[in-house]
């Protein structure tokens, strides 16, 4: 029983806090998410920006992705 109260609150902590790392998406009005500019017919110029929250490996791996989509 007393695992259950401990849980509860240790679940929703977490939760919170995961919910803070900026996630996948076009730059919104904070200036976190992704950008591209197109510079010639073959090329862009791709950026992203994470918040504080955001590991630069995350940011790395969002880059990449959109990278790749762009490719596409």
């Amino acid at each position: 029983m007393q695992l259950r109260f401990i849980s509860l609150p240790l679940i929703l902590l977490t939760l919170s806090i995961s919910g803070c790392a900026t996630s996948y998406h076009p730059e919104n009005w904070r200036g976190y998410g992704f950008t591209e500019k197109q510079l010639t017919e073959q090329s862009y110029l791709v950026s992203f920006s994470g918040n504080s929250r955001t590991s630069p490996t995350d940011v790395q791996h969002m880059l990449l992705r959109r990278c790749a989509e762009l490719t596409i």
